[in-house]
């Protein structure tokens, strides 16, 4: 495994310090640092890293790639400065470079360090994907790329949130669809973020009608449907289908539930479905 070892230049500018005093610290034998056979300085990770943990210096920036071989230290000092930028163009990268392996392992290592699963996805993965977007509209990039870049980042999470709902008990079912065609790589992370709550998870993709949703879910025992939208549902041109499965679900008890990719993230169906639930309750009596 190579080591990542940085210049005085970069060290001083990592730490916020002139170049002369990390100098000084290396001569003083404050940071350890190896000789070039031109005497020039090299300082390890792991040595840079010791030096500001047990001086209190800040690591303002890492001025290489952050890449897999880069062990806990950096990942805690990162997410505990809060530096997501970092997080977020390694993700870039890894999804224009088709990197899904890669990218789970970034999404492990953010998991391993207590990160919410809800919180990798709302801090992480949504901007990315509206960067894709941005970029592709100002063509700096290809609609063809951005494509395969979102379908890497979905299909990623969706491996990855396998990972994480392995040792838990699923106990629901789940139907989410879209109107939307272009939502289909959307749909797989709403799709990941639902197992790893515990959902058995069945993904429509994109649907032309409510017939052949209400077809799906005739066939299935499901508690749950969640129709993905790009806006408001009622700025929805299947505002009329929409409508039609919310009466549908309401007959067989289902919860349904019509949003962004963003809402839809952030809401605990365990405690609405209860609410819902509460609600069918009332009436009936």
């Amino acid at each position: 495994m190579q080591k990542m070892i940085f210049t005085t230049d970069e060290v001083a500018k990592m730490l916020n310090v002139n170049k002369s005093t990390v100098k000084r610290w290396a001569n003083e034998g404050k940071i350890r640092c190896d000789r070039t056979p031109g005497h020039h300085r090299k300082f390890s990770k792991d040595d840079v890293l010791e030096f500001s943990n047990n001086n209190h210096y800040r690591i303002e920036k890492v001025h290489k790639e952050l890449s897999m071989d880069d062990d806990a230290l950096i990942m805690k000092q990162l997410i505990t400065d809060n530096n997501g930028s970092a997080f977020r163009s390694v993700i870039f990268s890894f999804s224009l470079k088709r990197d899904q392996h890669e990218m789970m392992n970034i999404m492990q290592k953010l998991y391993d360090e207590k990160l919410t699963y809800k919180a990798i996805v709302r801090d992480f993965i949504l901007p990315v994907m509206a960067k894709l977007d941005r970029i592709e509209s100002t063509g700096k990039i290809d609609g063809n790329r951005c494509l395969v870049a979102k379908r890497t980042i979905g299909n990623s999470m969706v491996t990855f949130s396998d990972r994480v709902q392995r040792t838990k008990r699923r106990s629901s079912v789940a139907v989410i669809f879209s109107f939307d065609a272009s939502l289909e790589n959307d749909l797989k992370i709403v799709e990941s973020k639902l197992e790893v709550d515990g959902y058995l998870v069945i993904n429509l993709g994109p649907q032309y009608s409510w017939t052949t949703v209400n077809q799906w879910i005739g066939k299935n025992d499901s508690n749950v449907l969640l129709c993905l939208v790009k806006h408001s549902h009622n700025h929805n041109p299947h505002v009329n289908d929409i409508a039609a499965l919310e009466r549908i679900s309401d007959d067989r008890a289902m919860l349904f539930l019509c949003g962004t990719t963003e809402t839809l993230i952030e809401i605990d169906l365990e405690y609405v479905g209860k609410m819902y639930r509460t609600k069918q309750m009332d009436e009936q009596e």
